[in-house]
């Protein structure tokens, strides 16, 4: 839903979107501040090395409202590495608005102004000393109330905040135009919304605050400057002591009772007579002497689910309603921040209400007294909720293996292979395991639906086009216990992986010291066509007529090794003395028996043709759009074999389809086939072992296909006989020790999982001891799992060395996924339960489909089951003893 683009030296950059993300990344935006953007980058992004302090420019974009909830500049970024070695970089972005912070005003005396002939004044000024890219325009200017004001050498910012914000109020809004950006002076931003904000909707907790920051207790007033004989202002100042006996402040005595003395000076530099100062600085005091109420609420913007109309935005006012804390208010959203990773997860303040002391002593012993009032209701209205909650709980629930399945298939949408579909189900009463019936409604040619009491089937046969692209199923489970009949349906959807056009291959044809030189030598290109340029490709994009900077291929230079010892040195470290040439001198031996003259060797070369045809006649010796094979040959000729009949020749490229009529333009389709790997066994190299070639044997067969089920056809495999393998290896390997060790810790969520390996063999293979340690730690009262030590004495090593590695490495795996992140996987390789740690998450697997994750310190799960009791925070749902269920706070 977020796009975040990088601009350095006009050049953009997509830092994160739908297929490359930011470690994390939170927008905060206020009233009356400069709103920022903070974010970890990772090496592997294509925007890594382009953040520059100062200069590289950020924008947060929301696709869905589409508009930007940022824009603005990088303020400064950090670089760090963890102790897992791990690179990122930390970045604090501000708005547009910092701009106003680079410069520094005029020295001006004191005289009137309207605002907006001070806001012109201001902007003047830092205009007269900003690039273009940084100067603004006056905008909108609501505020009237004339100012008698100095100006000082003080920034832009804090120039319009001090002068005119603080003086006579009113809210500063960056607005940005074609033309330029603009500067806003309104009265007040934002509109009153309609969405409400409560508990038990979109609330998912609040903090109340009575905010006294701003409180006065004892104030100082003073008037205007005084003159001396010859008429010239001193800097004495009118002041009250003549008519407030004797004393220079007066105060607020209910405030300083609860918060103790806070002295600020006010001026009024038109004012002259005592008593008029007394009786403004009286009416301040009473007017501005009051605390904010705010309130810190963590709510789910429920318009990201297309649920309320609203969004939640800055400035603007919504109902805020919490019986539980008495709140029942339109108030406005102050600051709000937002996760642009963790897309459903907003924290606001809300507040803008202020209120005197003496009325939230009131309002708050009146709530007092009604909430004693209201208890005894609230308890029977409780009881009746509660007995209401029982009727409601779903007793009877199913889960499905999966929701969704696409089925791979021609243009014509016939499936590429004749195969079934099970969707398993597990269907539960209060907490049970139990078997439901069920009835599916929906069918479409080409895909027959059956049901066993276990899984819900889908037929496909490669001969029959199947009717839509996207085909949707119900299916109702029922259950009767005790005369009662509950019922629950689910949705099954099947679309339609159509196969795709070819794609089109890179070619890279030089390289390049700058852009300008590129596009100098080449002003336009060719799909495909590719250069280097200080180690990024650069490709040619035919919907711009462009050259596209795709990124990094070539990784930086590794540093210089220490220098080794000399031959010499080393000699000598190892006792031995004397010179150099004493040492050459023992290196020469004892003249051997002169050896037989040994035969020529021969060298083979290695040549490669292309065709368009499989037997390889004509063959062209660089590949054009036409040739799909290719042909290889191995000779002991330095000049290549001019006849197609010397090489082997391989198809590399499939035949296109034939040109059908223009259809209408389709959804888009999933994605394509996935490779798989099977892997069976045999003992005697022509038939599988038991269990279908599962059971571990002498064979092991390898096959690779497009088709997820294992075939069971012997010769499909290529096979191979691991004794001979393990033989060979035996002459060469003297002592081998591999330990490895994995420690993945994350501490705040307590999820640990350690895993020690430790293998050692010698050459005669008397003794092979193997130590296997595995701990695995869910601390949320959770899951605790561990496998001590085991030794094994093996006498066989020629199978039995084999054997074990293999079951040691089908539970645990490491490897690097797509986007070169380390991966390990825990669990049976032929388990539909899988365990993989990420550098960013830890994810629960079940069918190749995350069903549960845990990162930033939080776990997410789709379906949860608890079989005792619920808490959340100070409150929990606790069962009693009779069957009914309680809703309490816990006392911790």
């Amino acid at each position: 839903m977020y796009k975040v683009n990088l601009q350095l030296n006009n050049q953009e950059y997509s830092i994160h979107n739908e297929s490359i993300k930011l470690k994390n990344g939170v927008v905060k935006l206020g009233i009356n501040t400069i709103d920022s953007f903070s974010f970890t980058i990772l090496p592997n992004n294509i925007g890594f090395n382009r953040i520059n302090d100062f200069k590289t420019l950020i924008s947060v974009y929301n696709e869905k409202r589409n508009k930007y909830e940022f824009q603005g500049r990088v303020l400064y970024s950090t670089d760090s590495m963890e102790s897992s070695g791990n690179i990122s970089k930390s970045v604090i972005c501000e708005s547009f608005l910092g701009y106003l912070q680079d410069s520094v005003q005029n020295y001006v005396e004191e005289r009137n102004w309207t605002p907006e002939e001070l806001l012109t004044e201001a902007l003047n000024v830092h205009n007269s000393q900003m690039e273009e890219e940084k100067q603004f325009k006056v905008g909108i200017v609501e505020l009237t109330e004339n100012i008698y004001i100095g100006i000082q050498r003080e920034t832009t910012w804090e120039c319009i905040n001090k002068k005119i914000i603080d003086k006579v109020g009113g809210e500063i809004e960056l607005r940005i135009e074609d033309d330029g950006m603009y500067i806003d002076l309104l009265s007040k931003r934002g509109k009153t919304r309609s969405t409400t904000i409560e508990l038990s909707k979109n609330m998912q907790s609040i903090t109340k605050d009575n905010d006294p920051s701003s409180y006065i207790t004892r104030l100082i007033p003073l008037g205007a400057k005084l003159t001396d004989e010859d008429g010239n202002e001193i800097e004495e100042r009118v002041d009250i002591t003549s008519v407030n006996n004797g004393l220079k402040y007066i105060d607020d005595e209910i405030a300083i009772t609860k918060y103790g003395l806070h002295v600020a000076y006010e001026y009024w530099d038109d004012v002259h007579e005592p008593q008029i100062l007394k009786t403004k600085a009286t009416n301040f005091l009473t007017n501005n002497n009051k605390v904010l109420q705010k309130y810190s609420i963590n709510t789910l913007d429920l318009a990201l689910l297309s649920i309320d109309i609203d969004y939640i935005d800055v400035c603007n006012y919504y109902p805020v309603k919490n019986e539980l804390l008495g709140i029942d208010d339109i108030l406005r959203v102050i600051t709000k921040s937002i996760d642009i990773v963790n897309e459903s997860s907003t924290s606001i303040e809300v507040g803008d209400n202020f209120k005197t002391l003496s009325d939230l002593e009131i309002e708050e012993n009146d709530k007092m007294f009604e909430n004693i009032g209201k208890i005894e209701k609230k308890y029977q209205l409780n009881v009746a909720k509660i007995n209401s909650m029982e009727k409601s709980i779903n007793y009877f629930s199913v889960d499905l293996s999966q929701y969704n399945l696409i089925i791979p298939t021609s243009g014509d949408k016939k499936p590429l292979e004749t195969k079934n579909y099970d969707v398993y189900f597990y269907g539960y009463f209060k907490g049970q395991q139990i078997t439901p019936t069920i009835s599916i409604s929906g069918s479409n040619t080409g895909i027959a639906t059956s049901n066993t009491n276990t899984y819900i089937r889908f037929a496909v046969n490669s001969g029959t086009a199947i009717t839509n692209v996207l085909n949707e199923y119900k299916v109702t489970f029922t259950y009767t216990v005790d005369g009662t009949t509950y019922t629950l349906t689910k949705i099954i959807d099947i679309a339609l992986a159509l196969k795709g056009s070819d794609g089109t291959s890179v070619n890279i044809l030089g390289s390049y010291d700058s852009l300008e030189e590129l596009e100098t030598a080449h002003p336009s290109g060719n799909v495909g066509d590719a250069y280097i340029i200080d180690g990024n490709m650069y490709v040619w994009n035919v919907e711009n007529n462009s050259w596209v900077d795709v990124g990094n291929i070539q990784g930086p230079v590794g540093k210089d090794g220490a220098d080794g010892k000399s031959a010499y040195q080393i000699w000598l470290d190892n006792g031995n003395t004397g010179t150099e040439e004493d040492y050459l001198a023992s290196l020469k031996g004892e003249q051997g028996i002169q050896g037989a003259t040994g035969k020529d060797g021969t060298s083979y070369y290695f040549y490669v043709r292309y065709s368009a045809n499989s037997s390889g006649n004509p063959m062209t010796q660089a590949p054009t759009d036409t040739t799909k094979y290719m042909g290889v040959a191995s000779t002991t000729s330095t000049t290549a074999p001019t006849s197609y009949s010397a090489y082997t020749w391989t198809l590399i490229k499939g035949n296109d389809g034939e040109q059908g009529p223009q259809g209408i333009q389709g959804q888009t389709g999933a994605d394509g086939k996935s490779s798989y790997l099977h892997i069976k066994y045999s003992d005697d190299g022509t038939t599988f072992t038991g269990n279908n070639g599962e059971d571990i044997g002498r064979y092991r067969g390898e096959l690779v296909d497009n088709n997820s089920s294992d075939s069971t056809t012997f010769s499909d495999y290529k096979w191979y006989d691991m004794a001979l393998i393990v033989e060979e290896e035996l002459e060469e390997i003297r002592q081998e020790v591999i330990n490895n060790t994995s420690l993945i810790e994350q501490t705040d969520t307590q999820i640990r999982l350690d895993v020690a390996e430790e293998y050692v063999s010698t050459g005669t293979f008397d003794e092979f001891r193997e130590t296997t340690e595995t701990q695995f730690t869910v601390q949320a009262d959770g899951i605790e799992a561990k496998f001590s030590e085991m030794t094994i004495l093996i006498e066989e090593v020629e199978n039995e060395t084999q054997t074990q590695f293999r079951e040691l490495s089908s539970y645990i795996r490491g490897y690097q996924n797509e986007s070169g992140q380390p991966v390990i996987e825990l669990g049976s390789n032929t388990s539909d339960i899988i365990l993989r740690q990420l550098n960013d998450r830890i994810q629960f697997l079940q069918n190749g489909v995350e069903v549960a994750y845990i990162t930033n310190n939080t776990l997410y799960i789709t379906d949860g089951t608890f079989l005792n009791s619920l808490r959340i925070g100070n409150f929990a749902f606790i069962p009693r003893t009779n069957g009914s269920l309680d809703f309490k706070k816990v006392v911790v």
